[in-house]
């Protein structure tokens, strides 16, 4: 997932550019207490992945919570749109899985995709969200922004779960409904 192309995208052409990104204070704001243990990681998969350096692959790559509770963990890093993004595709495969009367484990394998790519997006939003202080006008826009994206969010997390399950019974429910026979 973490390619030159894509993060040239996102304004990153070398590890300098990498570094800089990470080295600044509202990143580390952002991240929060595990700011140390993202830096490393996301350098030593820069170095791997793009620079092809023949390097140890980089413990703690795989994110057992994003592999677990991919919504949680979503809600937790503060990362909203992707959390709404995933509430609409699991109520879809749901949808999907209940309307057709599958048994696919295509939940399984989203679970297994964010678990080994969850970090790599996390740096993407990371990356998207200096992009967007750069652009405010003031400190105070400044302070504001990062007041709603300081470290973590337990709130989100909690929140995030129960919202994803009431959606998912509703879209049970209608998917059984509409493929009930009408009139009998």
């Amino acid at each position: 997932m973490l390619n030159h192309k894509r993060l040239s995208k996102l304004g990153i052409n070398s590890l300098h550019d990498l570094e800089a990104i990470l080295a600044r204070d509202d990143v580390k704001i952002m991240i929060g207490k595990n700011y140390d243990h993202y830096r490393s990681l996301w350098i030593n998969r820069y170095r791997r992945l793009v620079m092809k350096e023949d390097i140890e692959k980089e413990k703690g790559g795989f994110c057992w919570l994003a592999f677990l509770a991919c919504i949680a963990w979503f809600g937790y890093r503060r990362m909203y749109m992707l959390l709404f993004v995933f509430i609409i595709m699991i109520a879809a495969l749901v949808f999907a899985e209940t309307y057709y009367d599958l048994r696919s484990t295509s939940l399984l394998g989203l679970a297994v995709f964010m678990g080994f790519w969850g970090k790599d997006f996390y740096l993407d939003h990371i990356i998207a969200s200096t992009q967007k202080i750069d652009k405010l006008p003031n400190q105070e826009r400044v302070d504001r922004f990062l007041k709603w994206r300081t470290g973590v969010s337990q709130f989100w997390a909690w929140v995030a779960v129960p919202l994803s399950i009431a959606l998912n019974f509703i879209v049970i429910i209608v998917a059984e409904m509409l493929k009930a026979p009408v009139g009998g």
